[in-house]
């Protein structure tokens, strides 16, 4: 057990001429000659760093990571100090190449303005009547009682009413506003422009936004050795599983399912995470556990209800708590989420990306609904006109939709905050594409690209191009989901959506080789290769090439044939050849379902081809041909440095390396 004790992580900023009583063995920080008091918990010790040039200061709390070009070695706060120095507009560009959970206060003797991360994962909420600012709300309300919120008042929908808490005259600071003190008045900082990477190439945003996970992570990496990771069967856990995959080898991941069956639809979503979590495994080596729910839950300690009573404001997921404090990591273990992913893809789906005033007022009321029948509607109407005002959403956001940062600031500032503060006694947690100008790359997408995850399944095919094949949050792959949502099967020439890299075609020959080493070459149609019912005959085979691959990289595609029967095995197997040798191998009656490829680590000179092969004699045997039947799908090579040897994966229980035939 972590932090067994109220509002770890938390803080507390007060001015100096007042006297609350601090949490037991918080610490204290003067705010240079501001009159003001930073107090903190000791899991987490802030750095202050004094400007060279007058009363300048800059205050960096929580954890904080720099994702930006590491040519100086500087902590955040000497950084954001040099920065403050030049002037507003370098110190706000700055900001927004930092990620983590934290708040930077930047200041001087008159006062300071208050900055959370990119999405406010580190909560803040502030009393302008006593002068506070605190972590936690009701850290707060025990420092100085203030009323509650009656249901009137609109208790039911504060966690989604803008800035609104259980206490009249607390209020929580929503994440891109700076909260300016002493005088507790706002300004939007972001965003400041258009989108600019609405015009780079998806490849450019794509190795843009690689470059800064990489020295995101990298930050991380220096001062956390201790990361666990939950995962589960959606499109989020797939892209950061796939943009760790080079180091997920020294990161826990685990899975909380159920034990039994299903009974409701929550245990059937944690059923099917671990079907698809389990099909995931076959593609990348984890160090995972399942946290198996059980029949009967584990009933939290009265102590620890107690602390997560105080914690947070809400409730998300209490009953995992005894398991995460059973997983004996040490107080400094981060825990890996993946929220922030819902702004990439516009969750509170407008009917269009037209950016409509009045269809934003109706979503607000739809997201404060449990709010409609008890507080009067002048004064539901009433608070969000208040709000389009004080948060900046009257007049349009540059190119930004107001749908996607609202999810942003409501969402994300206020829910996924309180989670946080919900698991904080058992480990700190990341967002690791909690960082603003990554989230301004995934905001730059088209609305159509974005309804349909576009830009998280390139980063996926830009890392790991097998991860993609796995349904997400579905049973099906990805051939089978593309199939019966066209509900016909296409060939590769016609499909609709076109994932990155180049397609790749297959030669417009196929070759048959005999038994008395004699070969021929036949025309090839469409994606097709089979064997001739008068060449079903042990010693002979039939080979089809996939056009010249032109520069280094990885190459994926689909194999589909309906045939499957057990009684069928032991009649003929499907190779993959690499420059003309067999590299794998699977019998052709093993197939339940489509099969996919990924041949990594190719050389421009490397040549890929698919060969079928008789094992028993069925000349002359239509059905036999026919049973042989393979159409190759969504066969792309994707451009990469080609490192290691040449690797050949499958997705299917038959896949055997040639050598151990």
């Amino acid at each position: 057990m972590v932090a067994l004790y109220p509002y770890p992580r938390g803080f507390i900023i007060f001015r100096s001429d007042s006297s609350p009583a601090l949490p037991e063995g918080w610490s204290t920080v003067s705010l240079g000659d501001s009159e003001w008091v930073f107090a903190h918990d000791q899991l987490e010790v802030p750095e202050l760093v004094h400007a060279t040039d007058g009363d300048r200061w800059v205050l960096v709390h929580g954890l904080c990571l720099f994702a930006g070009e590491n040519e100086q070695d500087l902590s955040p706060a000497q950084r954001l100090t040099e920065a403050a120095i030049v002037g507003e507009t370098k110190f706000l560009n700055l900001l927004d190449y930092f990620g983590g959970r934290h708040v930077v206060l930047s200041g001087d003797a008159n006062g300071f303005s208050l900055y959370q991360d990119a999405t406010g994962m580190r909560s803040v909420y502030y009393s302008k009547s006593n002068a506070l600012i605190a972590s936690h709300a009701n850290l707060l309300n025990e420092l100085v009682p203030h009323r509650r919120r009656s249901p009137q008042e609109g208790l039911n929908g504060f966690m989604r009413a803008w800035d609104r808490t259980p206490y009249i005259g607390i209020d929580a600071l929503l994440p891109n506003h700076a909260l300016n003190v002493p005088g507790f008045d706002f300004k939007r900082f972001f965003p400041r422009q258009n989108n600019k990477f609405r015009s780079w190439t998806v490849q450019e945003r794509i190795t843009e936004f690689r470059k800064l996970w990489d020295q995101n992570w990298t930050s991380l990496a220096k001062s956390h050795t201790e990361i666990v990771m939950s995962i589960t069967g959606g499109h989020d856990s797939r892209t950061t599983l796939a943009l760790l995959s080079h180091q997920i080898h020294s990161i826990r991941t685990f899975t909380y399912t159920t034990s039994g069956s299903a009974k409701d639809a929550r245990e059937s979503s944690l059923h099917l995470d671990r079907i698809i979590v389990d099909e995931i495994k076959k593609y990348i080596s984890l160090d995972h556990e399942y946290i198996m729910e059980p029949e009967k839950r584990p009933i939290l300690e009265e102590q620890i209800s107690a602390l997560l009573s105080k914690n947070t404001l809400g409730k998300h997921g209490r009953w995992l708590l005894p398991y995460y404090l059973d997983m004996a990591i040490s107080h400094e273990a981060v825990h890996v989420r993946g929220n922030a992913y819902g702004v990439y893809k516009i969750p509170w789906r407008p009917k269009s990306d037209q950016d409509s005033l009045e269809e934003f007022r109706k979503l607000y009321f739809r997201l404060t609904k449990s709010d409609q029948t008890h507080e009067p509607e002048s004064s539901r109407n009433a608070h969000f006109v208040e709000g389009l005002q004080r948060w900046g959403y009257e007049e349009a956001l540059y190119d930004y939709h107001r749908f996607e940062l609202l999810f942003w600031e409501i969402r994300l500032g206020r829910w996924a905050s309180e989670i946080y503060n919900e698991t904080d006694i058992a480990f700190n947690s990341l967002e690791p594409t909690n960082v603003r100008r990554m989230l301004e790359i995934a905001t730059s997408f088209t609305y159509p690209e974005k309804v349909n995850m576009f830009f998280q399944s390139e980063l996926i095919n830009s890392t790991y191009p097998l991860l993609n094949f796995p349904g997400k949050n579905d049973v099906r792959n990805l051939y089978e989901i593309t199939r019966d949502n066209l509900k016909v099967n296409q060939s590769v020439t016609s499909q609709p959506y076109e994932p990155g890299g180049t397609r790749m075609g297959l030669a417009k020959t196929f070759r048959i080789e005999k038994n008395d080493g004699t070969f021929i070459d036949e025309p090839a149609y469409g994606n097709e290769i089979s064997i001739p019912a008068q060449n079903f005959h042990p010693g002979n085979s039939v080979t089809r090439k996939f056009n010249a691959i032109k520069e280094s990289g990885d190459l994926t595609f689909t194999l589909s044939n309906t045939y499957a029967n057990p009684n069928g095995r032991g009649v003929w197997r499907l190779e993959i050849l690499l420059d003309n040798v067999p590299a794998f191998c699977f019998d052709g009656a093993e197939r339940h379902r489509p099969v996919h490829i990924l041949v990594a680590n190719l050389s421009s000179k490397t040549q890929v081809a698919i060969r079928l092969i008789p094992l028993q004699n069925r000349t002359g045997k239509q059905s036999w041909a026919r049973a042989s039947r393979t159409q190759v799908y969504d066969a792309f090579l994707s451009a990469t440095h080609t490192v290691g040897p040449l690797e050949v994966h499958a997705d299917i229980d038959g896949f055997r390396p040639i050598d151990s035939q």
